[in-house]
């Protein structure tokens, strides 16, 4: 879907949910880690919803709702 300075987007299937996956890699991960906790916190209608997140050795993953358009 993307690309930018410290990740890039991908879409992704979860069960029978798109999800769009926003791979950062793990030198970004402190600042990754913070987009997790805000995202936690917000409940909007125009904020993508976190679905999961998982953390390995080379990267941070965040899987949000798709948003088409």
């Amino acid at each position: 879907l993307g690309t930018g300075a410290f990740s890039s987007v991908r879409l992704g299937r979860l069960d029978d949910r798109v999800s769009a996956i926003k791979f950062i890699a793990q030198r970004h991960a402190t600042a990754a880690l913070k987009e997790v906790e805000i995202l936690r916190l917000l409940d909007h209608s125009a904020i993508p919803k976190l679905h999961f997140v998982k953390r390995t050795e080379s990267f941070v993953a965040i899987a949000m709702e798709f948003c088409p358009g």
